[in-house]
């Protein structure tokens, strides 16, 4: 009896060892339960999601390609069902890493997509554009329409952000250029939706409604089209058609919303009861938009029309109380777009992009020049050795001395490559700014025709010059022209310490080229006046007349 007792211990802890055996072999590796959460993104996001927060836990844990694989998943799950969790950037930090060492570039380039996404999602903006610029660089190489339609998408809107109207446009116009190329009609009639509020921001309705339209009988999931409907009721309350206006918004919050998107539909019906006049109405639905996560632009807009409640209830108390809180948000919103503008960022990052190519190029050109002195030098030691005589030491040191006589030659023509180089970019740079020009004084063209008088004519051209100059912008003028003319403006600031902005903004319209009497408008002088100004100039910085302060000028310049 003992016996058998004993026996169906052991035989019983043999079972459970088993069992757990099966049960540790049936549990899938980290990289197959990757693959796993891949398999899932694009039809279920959500249930990818999941796997990869049970991941989560083992991060440490893993090797390298397993957590650069996690990070690149973790946030496109994050992405796919919408933003609502915070993310750890140092993740999708670590995937770019690794995906530039060890080269696919798509992967890059998504990663860089995303994690423009996270510093959105901050409001960090010139982290976001900075990292778009980067993808794109590389989607263009691959090339890749899907994903590049997504970053001029992306492009677009932060540009509408800022208010770029025309920039964002154009990014818009790209993306669905690219979608339509791949024939993805369903992401092009996102960016149609988008091209909608671009225009109903700008009140041109007659062109937002065709392509929000276009959107609504495209795209079928229940989240877009939410947004679209709350798009028509803004049309409508907007064009004083309450009823169609009531009716859109109200079908829209029949619909699933990411985000801060059932602020915004509530908002629109709060709006909607504020210009009927039913102010208790409207109270009710601004307390929803506010309960609701809710942006800090749209939060200030909710606190306005509480404001102008107060002033037409004439609750004076209630009035200053909401002011107060306005100006509050509105002050956040308006942080938001103190970061430099997009047309700054793209600019310095192209600039650092030719340095970096330039900086590229002399590293081989140093190498070359290092290569070359090495073999020299081995060859030298190689005639020691065998050359014993002395005139034969001295016949090749004369060699020696020619060969470097032809090396100097050599690099001296490779620096002069260059030069020609920098000069042609420095031209193309120009062109491009009359380009910029050209195409502002087109915009004008119809203004300018229809001007009553030669004032106003001429008003119109100074606006033309200002616009794309920024003259009255000093810190947009003196950047723009820092890059333009090789750090002119810098190089005076630093050489003649006592002269001012506009003497400066002077001598940068005269490098450019742009003729006297243009000069004269841009500064506000007339011709008589302008050359007054020329002398006192020169004479302030110790030229003896305009002509040496011209030259002077030039060699500044120095390309």
């Amino acid at each position: 009896m003992v016996k058998n007792n004993s026996c169906n211990k052991y035989l019983l802890l043999i079972v459970v060892c088993i069992g757990f055996g099966s049960f540790w072999a049936c549990q899938p590796s980290v990289n197959g339960r990757l693959q796993n959460a891949e398999r899932l993104m694009k039809s279920k996001p959500d249930s990818a999601f999941l796997f990869l927060v049970d991941l989560r836990g083992e991060y440490a844990g893993m090797n390298e390609p397993e957590r650069a694989l996690f990070g690149y998943l973790y946030f496109r799950a994050w992405d796919e069902r919408g933003r609502n969790d915070s993310v750890d950037v140092a993740q999708i930090d670590f995937a770019i890493d690794y995906y530039a060492a060890h080269p696919d570039r798509k992967r890059l380039a998504e990663c860089y997509v995303l994690r423009a996404c996270a510093f959105e999602e901050r409001a960090a903006y010139t982290e976001a554009i900075n990292n778009l610029l980067k993808a794109k660089d590389i989607a263009e190489t691959l090339p890749d329409h899907i994903l590049l339609g997504r970053i001029y998408a992306d492009l677009g809107h932060i540009s509408a952000f800022f208010e770029k109207y025309d920039k964002a446009l154009d990014y818009f116009n790209l993306s669905i250029r690219n979608y339509e190329q791949d024939g993805n009609t369903g992401n092009a009639a996102r960016v149609h939706m988008a091209i909608g509020w671009l225009y109903g921001s700008t009140k041109n309705y007659t062109e937002a409604l065709p392509h929000t339209l276009k959107a609504l009988s495209v795209i079928k999931d229940s989240l877009t089209t939410g947004d679209l409907l709350e798009d028509m009721g803004d049309y409508h309350l907007e064009n004083e058609a309450y009823d169609s206006a009531y009716y859109y918004f109200r079908e829209s919050l029949l619909y699933p919303a990411y985000k801060t998107n059932y602020s915004i539909r509530y908002y629109g019906l709060a709006k909607l009861f504020f210009e009927i006049g039913q102010y208790d109405s409207s109270r009710v639905y601004i307390d929803r938009a506010m309960s609701a996560p809710v942006d800090i632009a749209y939060r200030a807009n909710c606190y306005r029309l509480l404001a102008g409640i107060a002033s037409e209830t004439g609750t004076k108390r209630e009035l200053e109380q909401y002011v107060a809180l306005y100006q509050g948000c509105q002050d956040s919103v308006n942080k938001r777009k103190r970061q430099p503008q997009i047309d700054i960022v793209e600019k310095i990052y192209q600039s650092d992009v030719e340095k970096a190519n330039i900086k590229n190029q002399r590293s081989w050109l140093v190498a070359g020049i290092i290569a070359i002195l090495l073999v020299g030098g081995g060859i030298f030691v190689c005639l020691c050795r065998r050359n014993r005589k002395k005139q034969e030491s001295v016949d090749f040191y004369r060699g020696k001395h020619t060969e470097g006589h032809e090396l100097y030659n050599e690099v001296q023509q490779q620096v002069d490559v260059y030069k020609a180089e920098l000069r042609r970019k420095h031209d193309l740079l120009l062109a491009q700014l009359k380009q910029e020009v050209e195409i502002t004084r087109e915009r004008y063209a119809d203004r300018r025709k229809k001007a009553s008088s030669p004032q106003e004519r001429r008003a119109i051209d100074r606006a033309i010059y200002h616009e794309v100059l920024q003259v009255d912008n000093e810190q947009a003028f003196m950047e723009k022209m820092n890059q333009l003319l090789s750090n002119l403006p810098h190089r005076l600031q630093s050489d003649y310490p006592a002269i001012s902005y506009r003497q400066i903004v002077w001598c940068c319209l005269f490098i450019l080229d742009i003729n006297t009497m243009d000069i004269a408008l841009i500064m506000g002088y007339t011709p008589a006046s302008l050359y007054k100004f020329k002398q006192r100039l020169s004479k302030k910085l110790h030229f003896e007349n305009v002509r040496k302060l011209e030259q002077m000028l030039y060699e500044k310049l120095d390309l």
